[in-house]
C-alpha cells in the first residue's frame, strides 16, 4: 500500500503548492503534478505496477489537517479500480462541485494505491439525481462514495425532497460495488398541502432539564412516541388562505409567514376542510410530540435544534412574523420549531407534568377550556424561547404571534 501527499493553499482557488511524501512499495504513484485548470484541479501521475495487476487508485482531501479524509463528489479521470500501470494518468476535480464559493482554507490530497488482490469491498451508490442524501441505516459512519465496508448486508436510504424515498438492503461480498439508484419524483403537492418530515419511533425525557424553567416543566418525565409526520414548516397565510379562502393575519403582504390570529377551535375548521380536500388526516401535534420533534428526536436541546439561538430563531428585537424557513433547521430538519410564532398542540393545560401521558398521546384531563402552546413567538427574551418552555391559551383566543404547524400519523 502507498500514499502520497499533497498539500495545497488556496484562497479562492489561488496558489497551489504540492509535496510528495515517502511511497511504500509496489503499486505505487510517481511522478506527481498538481495543476489548475480553469476551476478545475488537475493531478497528473504516473502508476508504477510490476506485478501488473492492476491497482486501486483512491483520491481523498482533508480540510482539517488530516484529522478526517473524504473523497471528494466532483472528481473524474484515472481514480477508483482497474487503473493499470503507465504513464499520462490524471484525476480532475472539480472544486466548485463540493465547494460552491470556493475554497478559503488549507487543503490536504491524499492518493492511495492498492493492488487490486488486497481490495475489500467497498460501495458507492450511482444516484439520480446526484444531490439526493444516501444513508446507511445500520451503520454509524457516514456514507462517502466508495467507503470500505466488512462483507455483510446493509440498509441503504436515497432521499430528497419532492421524490419518494428509496429504501433498500444492499449485500456486500468482495471487491467494488456500485449500485444505480434513481428516485421517482413525487406527486407534485398542492399549494395548500404542507412538505412534511417523517419524525422517528424513540422515548425521551420530557421537561426542563437545564434547572432553568418553571414549576410546570417539571416532573422531568419519560416519554415513549410513535413515529408520526411534522410539518417541515408553520402554516403560511398562503396555504390558510387557500383552504379558508380568506387570510386573518395582522402580518399580511408575506403570504410565506406563518398565518397568525388564529385560534384553537379556528384550526379545528381549517383541518376538516383541509381533510376532506386531500383526503388525509391532519391533526395537530400532541405536546410531547412536539417537545421530542423540537429537541431533534429528543435530544437535550436548551433551544429548538442546539445551543445557538440566534441561528434558530426568530425571538427578541423583532415586532413581527418573518417567512418560515429563513433560520437553520433542527436535527430533524424542522424549521422555527423556536420562535416566530406560538404554536398550539392538541393537549389540554395542567400546571405541573404530574400523572401526564407516557406514551406520546394528548392529555385530555385538566382545563380543557385552555390548550397548552409551544415554541414561543418573535419577541420575548431568550430564557423563554427554551425548547421546554410551555404556555396555554382559551381555545377560543387569537393574537398575532399564535400560529400552528401540522402533524400527520404514519
Amino acid at each position: 500500500m502507498n500514499f502520497l501527499k499533497l498539500f495545497m493553499l488556496c484562497m479562492l482557488l489561488g496558489m497551489i503548492a504540492a509535496m510528495p511524501i515517502q511511497a511504500e512499495p509496489i503499486p505505487r504513484v510517481t511522478n506527481a503534478e498538481i495543476a489548475q485548470e480553469g476551476g478545475d484541479i488537475v493531478l497528473h501521475y504516473r502508476l508504477d505496477d510490476p506485478v501488473g495487476q492492476g491497482a486501486e487508485v483512491i483520491f481523498e482531501v482533508s480540510t482539517d489537517q488530516g484529522k478526517s479524509w473524504k473523497i471528494p463528489n466532483g472528481i473524474s479521470g484515472d481514480h477508483g479500480r482497474g487503473i493499470t500501470a503507465g504513464g499520462g494518468k490524471r484525476i480532475r476535480w472539480d472544486i466548485y462541485r463540493d465547494y460552491p464559493r470556493g475554497l478559503r482554507q488549507q487543503v490536504e490530497f491524499r492518493v492511495e494505491t492498492r493492488s487490486e488482490r488486497e481490495l475489500i469491498p467497498t460501495l458507492t451508490v450511482d444516484v439520480t439525481p446526484d444531490d439526493a442524501r444516501i444513508r446507511i441505516l445500520n451503520i454509524g459512519p457516514k456514507y462517502q462514495p466508495g467507503m470500505a465496508l466488512k462483507p455483510g448486508k446493509y440498509h441503504v436510504e436515497v432521499s430528497k425532497g419532492g421524490y419518494k424515498r428509496h429504501r433498500q438492503w444492499i449485500e456486500l461480498s468482495g471487491g467494488n460495488e456500485t449500485f444505480p439508484v434513481r428516485l421517482e419524483k413525487s406527486p407534485a403537492r398542492k399549494s395548500y398541502e404542507p412538505e412534511m418530515i417523517r419524525i422517528p419511533s424513540g422515548h425521551f425525557r420530557m421537561g426542563d432539564q437545564f434547572g432553568e424553567g418553571d414549576s410546570d416543566e417539571k416532573p422531568v418525565h419519560e416519554v415513549r412516541i410513535s413515529g408520526f409526520e411534522l410539518g417541515k414548516y408553520e402554516v403560511t397565510q398562503a396555504q390558510w388562505q387557500a383552504v379558508m379562502g380568506s387570510n386573518p393575519s395582522k402580518f399580511t403582504g408575506c403570504q410565506n409567514c406563518p398565518v397568525e390570529l388564529v385560534s384553537w377551535d379556528d384550526i379545528q375548521v381549517y383541518l376538516r376542510k383541509l381533510n376532506q380536500i386531500t383526503g388525509r388526516r391532519y391533526r395537530l401535534p400532541t405536546e410531547s410530540e412536539w417537545e421530542y420533534a423540537c429537541r431533534s428526536g429528543g435530544k437535550q436541546e436548551k433551544y429548538c435544534g442546539g445551543s445557538n439561538l440566534s441561528s434558530l430563531a426568530w425571538y427578541e428585537s423583532n415586532d413581527k412574523t418573518h417567512p418560515v424557513g429563513q433560520k437553520e433547521p433542527n436535527g430533524l430538519g424542522l424549521y422555527d420549531m423556536s420562535g416566530n410564532v406560538w404554536e398550539w398542540t392538541q393537549d389540554c393545560w395542567n400546571d405541573s407534568y404530574s400523572g401526564a401521558p407516557q406514551d406520546g398521546s394528548a392529555w385530555r384531563d385538566g382545563d380543557c377550556s385552555r390548550a397548552v402552546l409551544r415554541g414561543r413567538s418573535w419577541s420575548p427574551r431568550p430564557t423563554y424561547v427554551r425548547s421546554a418552555d410551555r404556555s396555554r391559551a382559551p381555545r377560543d383566543t387569537r393574537f398575532t404571534n399564535y400560529g400552528f404547524r401540522l402533524a400527520r400519523d404514519l
